[in-house]
């Protein structure tokens, strides 16, 4: 540190500017591993923290081309809990953005000791690589522990649950109104019919179900009465099922158009008495 014109100046060693140097983007999980064991080396000491290997081609060829490359790392203390063997993925920048960016360093034991250091530029980028851990029993393996320690189980040991049942009543759990819940609805020849609002579903009774041929005498009977009948008013008074009525009308009757009695039924011309 220096000072020139009354200003603080830092000085920037240069003397390594020239070196290539690799960029290599590590998942979290490594950079924790690494960062501890350089913490417990102290004093700057260099050490191993995993070996980078060139990928031999099909033809038993070395290649140093992008993405033929792999990193093993070195069993450390936590390395147990990561995976050891990943593949060096190349980054897609461009060469003009790796021209600019150099890597600076900084004396760590010298700093650490309250001793004055100037920062230093230890290379130029030439490559930025991001590791894939490689996919296999080991990986998923770990994969699997991560997951229970973070649904709670540690050491083998779940964690109690607690189980509730859990009741519609409750309307502290789930408020429920009669007008929010929707009605059952049925179509019929694109009407839409629901059930009258306030009816319970106990009011609703078991209806005895004519068969086919009685039901069409029973319609007979009614068109005796009245040449024009209601879709409504058939079933109210028949109380038959929806979709087995409405089958067995179309066979006897029509529906009505137009005129005045538009949207009723009524007979077809052969059932008409003459």
């Amino acid at each position: 540190m220096e000072e020139e014109g009354g200003k603080r100046v830092e000085r920037v060693r240069v003397d390594k500017s020239g070196r290539q140097l690799w960029l290599v983007k590590v998942p979290k999980s490594v950079d924790k591993v690494w960062r501890t064991t350089m913490e417990e080396a102290g004093d700057g000491e260099g050490i191993e923290v995993g070996e980078v290997t060139i990928i031999q081609s099909d033809q038993g060829q070395e290649s140093t081309s992008a993405g033929q490359f792999k990193l093993d790392l070195s069993e450390r203390p936590g390395s147990d809990r990561i995976p050891l063997h990943y593949t060096m993925i190349p980054s897609v920048s461009s060469g003009q953005e790796l021209m600019c960016m150099h890597a600076l360093a900084q004396d760590r034991g010298a700093a650490s000791a309250g001793e004055a250091t100037n920062p230093a530029i230890e290379g130029r980028v030439g490559q930025q690589f991001a590791l894939q851990p490689k996919m296999g029993r080991e990986y998923f393996a770990m994969s699997r522990q991560r997951s229970k320690q973070q649904a709670g189980v540690s050491g083998g040991v779940s964690k109690p649950r607690v189980i509730s049942r859990v009741h519609l009543s409750d309307t502290s759990v789930v408020q429920m109104s009669k007008e929010a819940v929707p009605l059952p609805v049925s179509y019929v020849g694109g009407a839409k019919y629901k059930r009258e609002h306030g009816r319970k579903q106990s009011d609703y009774k078991r209806v005895k179900m004519e068969n086919k041929e009685s039901l069409m005498n029973w319609l007979f009977e009614l068109f005796q009465r009245e040449p024009y009948w209601r879709f409504d008013a058939i079933q109210k008074t028949t109380n038959q099922p929806t979709r087995f009525l409405m089958d067995v009308l179309r066979e006897v009757a029509t529906k009505v158009l137009d005129g005045d009695h538009r949207g009723k039924w009524e007979l077809k011309d052969k059932y008409r008495s003459s």
